[in-house]
């Protein structure tokens, strides 16, 4: 076996479980470690480094789980969804999948959205920062008809059936008042001075919002809101918008 066949094997084996009696056959054993051995240290090492960057990336799932209960889930995700990143912070970007319909939900009903709203944060935070339209220059933009505004890259509208912004703030913090998390709540979530920030919207302005994802002029998406949206619901959405300049001419 070459050098480049061993190099894949081996990391297929460290990362799956695969060609390992080929690799074994092939290795030497150390004075005081086996081939088996040897492997199985590698492996293990390999875990230990994916369950600390998942761990790095849903913190809040793991405050609520614990170490020992997000340890496990941790082994379970790999076993399903092998790593097939060069990076391993980037790993678990099926793990809200994984945990919708998982037994933990039993206990933890919100935990997939919980670590959808995680997977959400890091992909904002190492997202390229875009800063929109300012102020004045949305204004003008909104009276002309011919202008279509889209939302900066940096920027994102979710939606969930739990108070998961609440859920996440107060795992990670001493803050354990009681509070209601079947709560339904909608988030902006954006990269402004190298921070992820976020403000909560009410349903109406969500809605408006996410047409924004692609390219509307502002007559359109007035023609488009929801028609239970009130005036004061519209103001406080574009104040939002012009404040933190979140939208760009498309």
């Amino acid at each position: 076996m070459n050098q480049q066949d061993f190099n894949k094997k081996f990391i297929e084996s460290i990362r799956n479980g695969q060609n390992e009696e080929d690799l074994i056959a092939t290795m030497k054993n150390f004075p005081r470690l086996s081939s088996s051995r040897a492997l199985d240290v590698y492996r293990e090492d390999y875990q230990a480094r994916l369950s600390d960057a998942l761990k790095n990336t849903f913190r809040s799932v793991h405050a609520i789980l614990g170490d020992e209960e997000f340890y496990r889930l941790a082994r379970s995700y790999m076993n399903v969804f092998p790593s097939t990143f060069s990076d391993l912070d980037d790993y678990g970007d099926q793990m809200d999948d994984f945990l919708s319909g998982h037994s933990l939900e039993e206990d933890f009903p919100f935990l997939s959205q919980l670590a959808h709203f995680e997977r959400m944060f890091r992909i904002i935070f190492h997202s390229e920062e875009r800063q929109g339209l300012s102020v004045l220059d949305l204004q003008a933009a909104l009276t002309d008809e011919n202008v279509r505004l889209r939302l900066v890259s940096s920027t994102l509208v979710l939606s969930y059936h739990f108070s998961i912004e609440k859920i996440y703030s107060s795992s990670l913090s001493d803050d354990d008042s009681p509070f209601d998390f079947h709560s339904p709540q909608n988030i902006l979530m954006f990269k402004k001075d190298g921070l992820v920030k976020m403000h909560l919207l009410s349903n109406d302005q969500s809605e408006m919002l996410k047409k924004f994802h692609t390219p509307l002029s502002f007559s359109d998406c007035i023609k488009i809101a929801p028609a239970t949206m009130t005036p004061a619901e519209m103001q406080t959405l574009f104040q939002i918008i012009g404040q933190e300049q979140i939208l760009l001419k498309s």
